[in-house]
C-alpha cells in the first residue's frame, strides 16, 4: 500500500514510519479531516476500492477438488442384499471407483468397481460392517470415503440360511419406472411387491443430506404407483435421489427437478 499523508496525518491505507497519527479512512479528496483534504486526484484510494468492488465480489476461483461420498441405509438385516452408490462431485468425469467391505474396520478385501455396489450383510461379533470407497477421477484426483453400517438379526427366527432371496420390491420390467423425469414438482414411482407391504418414500440431494423425510404407504402385491410432489418444498432445482425402502431393500432411482420446467 503506498503512503497518504495529509497534514501530519497518515491514512488507514498508509504503511510505514509516517509522522503523524493513523486515522481509520482511506485516502479520499470528497473527505476532511481536522479542517484538511485527505486525498487528491493521484491519492485516492476510496475510488479504487469503488471501481474495483465489482471486479472482487465477482472473483470466485473454481477449486474444483474432488470429493466423494457413500449413498445406502446405514443399518440392515444379516443376510440381505443392500445397494450402495458412489457419489462423486467435482474433479474431471469419468470417474472409476473401489469398493472394499470389512466386519471389523482394520481388514478390507474385495474389489467392486461400478457406481453401485451390492452388499451381501452379515452378522459378527460386533455386529458392525463398514465399506471404503475410492473414486479417481479423470484428472487424476482421489477421494475416499467409508461408511459404518448397522448389522442386526434377522427378525423372524434368527438368521437365515445364507440362501439367496429375491428382492420382494422389484422394477417393472427389470427397470424402476420413474416419471416424469425431469419434473417441476409430481413424479411417480412405478414398481411390482411381491407381497402386500408397508414401504417408505424419501428424497435426498446427492451429498446425502435428507430434503424430505420418508413417507409410508401401504402397496399391494403387484404394481405399485408411489405419487409425489416436489413443488412447494423449498428444493433448489437439481439433481435428487428418489428412494422406496420396503422387506428389507430398496429401489433408488435419480430425479431432475427444474422449476420451470414445462413437459
Amino acid at each position: 500500500m503506498r503512503k497518504d499523508i495529509y497534514s501530519s496525518v497518515n491514512t488507514l491505507v498508509a504503511k510505514g514510519n509516517a509522522p503523524g497519527s493513523k486515522i481509520f479512512y482511506y485516502s479520499n479528496p470528497n473527505k476532511t479531516f481536522a479542517g484538511s483534504t485527505m486525498g487528491d486526484a493521484t491519492h485516492n484510494n476510496a475510488k479504487v476500492m469503488n471501481d474495483k468492488a465489482s471486479i472482487v465480489k465477482a472473483f470466485r476461483p473454481e477449486p474444483n477438488v474432488l470429493s466423494g461420498s457413500i449413498y445406502g441405509p446405514t443399518s440392515g438385516y444379516a443376510y440381505q442384499v443392500y445397494t450402495y452408490e458412489a457419489i462423486a462431485k467435482c474433479g474431471s468425469p469419468p470417474y472409476t471407483y473401489q469398493w472394499k467391505e470389512s466386519s471389523d474396520g482394520i481388514n478390507y478385501s474385495g474389489n467392486g468397481t461400478g457406481e453401485f455396489y451390492n452388499v451381501g450383510l452379515y452378522h459378527n461379533d460386533n455386529h458392525q460392517f463398514y465399506l471404503k470407497l475410492k473414486i479417481t477421477s479423470a484428472d487424476g484426483q482421489v477421494a475416499e470415503n467409508w461408511m459404518q453400517i448397522w448389522v442386526d438379526d434377522e427378525p423372524n427366527g434368527g438368521y437365515r440360511k445364507g440362501q439367496k432371496q429375491d428382492d420382494s420390491l422389484q422394477a417393472e420390467n427389470g427397470e424402476v419406472v420413474l416419471q416424469p423425469n425431469p419434473t417441476s414438482g409430481p413424479v411417480e414411482v412405478v414398481f411390482n411387491a411381491e407381497k402386500a407391504m408397508k414401504v417408505e418414500s424419501g428424497l435426498s440431494d446427492l451429498s446425502g443430506q435428507v430434503d424430505l423425510q420418508d413417507r409410508t404407504f401401504q402397496c399391494a402385491a403387484g404394481r405399485n404407483v408411489i405419487a409425489l410432489d416436489l413443488a412447494g418444498k423449498g428444493l433448489a432445482p437439481g439433481i435428487y435421489i428418489v428412494t422406496v425402502r420396503g422387506g428389507g431393500h430398496i429401489i433408488r432411482k435419480r430425479v431432475v427437478y427444474q422449476t420451470t420446467f414445462k413437459p
